[in-house]
């Protein structure tokens, strides 16, 4: 998602002579407009644009003939390469002509990027492709006015009382169908892809995006509304069916803090802040007598530094070079002291409450420098939001408690992102590393006095945090899925194998075309059968009967009886052994000759002999040990290499054992939990546990992409534990800011935070 823009020029723009202006009174609620558009529309995108990558797959599945079908898979590779483009450009684009309407007017935007009016009657000046979308959009235009008319009518007559009563309609609302439509257009028409599946690209986004528009239009004119907005307009009810993408965005409403990031209606909230932040500077101050250390604002006769003053020092220690290259907690009193000029001798202090702020944030930010679930080279980033953090708690000292304040609630979700993040191939372009960089950046170079950036930026991580862990997930399921097939064929194989020994237990010796004919094929013809059908069901007991009717077979028949049921079974013996080899795609050579083989054998045993080459059955189970164990083509359920990212070997383990307690610690480790690994050249990883098995205590684990980078039996992980190439990273669940708190109390009272703080 593009990061948009979060300043509103309200009053910079000229229309002809005459100077626009929003009213002063209702720049606060176009403000919250603007959040509720950056809100909503770009997950009704994300939401389009995973929807039309399956409808492209549907009907590639379904095209009547090749061209159809590569011209769907086409649109599909195109789509996937410029989503991340298209999104940006349209949010960007979008925004900025939103921006513009309450700047400049509804009539005042640039000439490229006037609203479209899709006039049938203007569409037979135009080529055949232009024309088959210009209808597609115009279609799309008029259902979307259509189904919202009243509730566009009602935003038609509070923006234009918001700006001063100038005329606004369909074409010139900012918010408008024919707006976002407009924006789409232009973006898709660029496309190299071929115009039947613009069609369905331009059908997607009506579905998804034109038709969900309803709950925009709810919000904002319940915003209006709430701002005393010509209130009795209409009333505001809720009608419109929610989007699977905003779904989750309503879930959480309840925990959502007002525009400004504050929530003053609060005053159960406001009160726990003030008694947290009491308790805080009681604590401080009590430390500071037990250390005899003097409190200069305390003195009478010295001048108190204003916090405006002080929040300007702040901003320019904050946006000045050499701050971006600090990676440890800033000392920042000493940096103040010499941006201010003042201490004890200058006759200048801080507040008490300004100096309490200021040592609360500086013991904050050293217990995050210390956690031990975020990499280092994470911790030279979070460092630089130091000041902006002060400033935020200097202004609002709910930011100690309220859990959903702006500035606390993104410190928490760039940290826990942070947890699976590793060194090795970390800082590609476009990844987590990049995206938190960049956050950083914003908010030491924007950062003044307004939370609301906070939210903007927190929105657009988690939107990015969400792509992301869509495709973790599916690579992890894969991941899980190739592990569990492995282990389920393993452990079919050894059933086998037993049930195969087992079998073999009844003679002394075979002749050595038969034993070539267990270990090398009906091995996997049992094996297919088990994994296909069950060692419960039917083909499964007529593989073991035919296995055993085989080697009874080449047995000597000393009587008239014996030899005569010989006779009778080859026939039926031999045909089930055809298609069984038939179906694991046997060599057809190798199948007549060893039948020839089979036919001298019974020839023998006819006669009452032993057939020639005979081998013991010891050496029967030596081959079946020995031999190659190749899982059919046509198994469900077929072991497949997966790809490891990095190149860490740390499938290998040694044979020594690990203490009984450290193999109670791996079978503790919950599915989920997160460890740092060290591979065998010594590099350091996160990888997560992802899946371990009931049966043998196998466990499978990925990267945060959700690639798999090791596996290991319980009894490894012990060892890996025991030896310290393994480390449980605890508390991933529980906020930074929580754990940095609960630290800080504790030490203040002297209790032992190592608990909290496990290195």
């Amino acid at each position: 998602m593009a990061q948009w823009d979060n300043i509103i020029t309200f009053d910079s723009g000229r229309s002809g002579d005459r100077q626009f202006a929003v009213r002063d009174e209702h720049r606060n609620s176009v403000s919250a407009c603007r959040q509720a558009v950056l809100k909503v529309l770009p997950r009704l995108m994300e939401r389009m644009f995973e929807t039309v990558d399956d409808k492209l797959y549907e009907l590639a599945d379904k095209a009547e003939n090749n061209s159809r079908q590569t011209s769907y898979f086409d649109a599909m590779r195109e789509l996937r390469k410029q989503r991340e483009n298209i999104e940006d450009s349209f949010n960007g684009q979008f925004l900025g002509r939103f921006d513009r309407f309450w700047s400049v007017g509804p009539n005042q935007h640039h000439p490229d990027e006037l609203i479209a009016e899709f006039d049938s009657g203007e569409f037979s000046l135009v080529e055949d492709d232009d024309l088959e979308e210009g209808l597609a959009i115009s279609n799309m235009v008029a259902k979307g006015e259509n189904r919202f008319f009243r509730d566009l009518y009602a935003l038609d007559k509070r923006f234009s009382h918001v700006i001063g009563g100038i005329e606004i309609d369909s074409k010139s609302n900012p918010v408008a169908p024919a707006a976002v439509a407009s924006v789409f257009r232009g973006l898709v028409i660029e496309l190299d892809i071929d115009l039947s599946a613009k069609l369905i690209i331009f059908k997607q986004f009506e579905r998804e995006v034109i038709e969900f528009l309803g709950n925009l239009y709810d919000e904002l004119n319940g915003i209006l509304i709430g701002a005393g907005i010509i209130p009795k307009l209409a009333k505001n009810i809720r009608r419109h069916p929610v989007s699977p993408a905003l779904k989750k965005i309503d879930n959480g409403a309840g925990n959502e803090a007002a525009p400004g990031g504050l929530d003053e209606s609060s005053d159960a909230a406001s009160s726990i802040s003030q008694d947290l932040f009491a308790m805080l500077q009681g604590l401080l101050e009590q430390r500071r007598v037990e250390s005899g250390i003097s409190t200069p604002g305390s003195a009478a006769t010295l001048k108190i530094v204003q916090t405006a003053e002080l929040l300007g020092a702040l901003t320019s220690i904050q946006q000045a070079p050499q701050a971006a290259d600090n990676s440890n907690v800033i000392d920042l009193r000493d940096r103040l002291q010499e941006q201010l000029g003042t201490g004890a001798d200058s006759g200048r202090v801080f507040g008490r409450a300004e100096e309490d702020v200021i040592d609360v944030i500086s013991m904050l930010f050293e217990f995050i420098l210390d956690d031990h679930t975020i990499p280092d080279a994470m911790k030279t980033l979070l460092s630089r939001l130091q000041i902006p953090m002060l400033k935020v708690a200097i202004q609002d000292r709910e930011f100690f408690s309220k859990k959903t304040h702006p500035a606390r609630q993104l410190l928490n979700n760039l940290a826990k992102s942070a947890v699976g993040w590793s060194e090795s191939k970390g800082r590609t372009a476009g990844g987590l590393y990049t995206r938190i960089s960049t956050i950083v950046e914003r908010i030491v170079n924007e950062y003044v006095s307004d939370v609301r950036l906070f939210a903007e930026l927190n929105e657009q991580f988690i939107a990015f945090l969400d792509r992301e862990s869509r495709g973790a997930e599916i690579a992890e399921a894969r991941a899980t899925q190739v592990t569990e097939g492995k282990e389920r064929l393993n452990s079919t194989r050894e059933r086998v194998f037993d049930q195969i020994r087992e079998s073999l237990s009844g003679y002394t010796s075979y002749p050595e075309v038969v034993a070539a004919l267990v270990a090398d094929a009906w091995k996997d013809v049992l094996l297919l059968v088990a994994l296909r059908k069950g060692l419960d069901s039917d083909d499964w007991t007529y593989g073991i009967d035919l296995l055993d009717k085989l080697l009874w077979s080449v047995q000597p028949k000393a009587t008239r009886e014996e030899r005569q049921e010989l006779l009778q079974a080859i026939p039926g013996l031999l045909k089930g052994f055809r298609a069984g080899l038939t179906d694991i795609s046997y060599d057809q050579h190798k199948m007549t000759r060893v039948f020839k083989e089979l036919q001298m054998c019974h020839l023998y045993c006819l006669k009452g002999k032993e057939a020639k080459g005979h081998i013991s059955q010891a050496e029967v189970k030596s081959m079946l040990i020995t031999s190659t164990h190749t899982v059919p083509a046509t198994a469900p359920a077929r072991e497949e290499p997966v790809k490891s990212t990095g190149s860490t070997d740390v499938a290998k383990q040694d044979d020594a054992s690990a203490d009984d307690t450290f193999l109670d610690q791996a079978r503790a480790l919950e599915v989920g939990s997160w460890l740092e690994m060290a591979g065998t050249g010594g590099e350091r990883f996160r990888a997560k546990l992802a899946w371990r098995s009931d049966v043998s205590g196998r466990c499978l684990f990925v990267n945060r992409k959700g690639m798999k980078v090791a596996e290991l039996q319980l009894e490894g992980v012990a060892l890996w534990l025991k030896e310290g190439r393994a480390v449980a990273i605890t508390q991933v669940d529980v906020p930074l800011m929580d754990r940095a708190l609960t630290a800080m109390v504790n030490v203040l009272n002297g209790i032992d935070s190592s608990e909290t703080q496990t290195a």
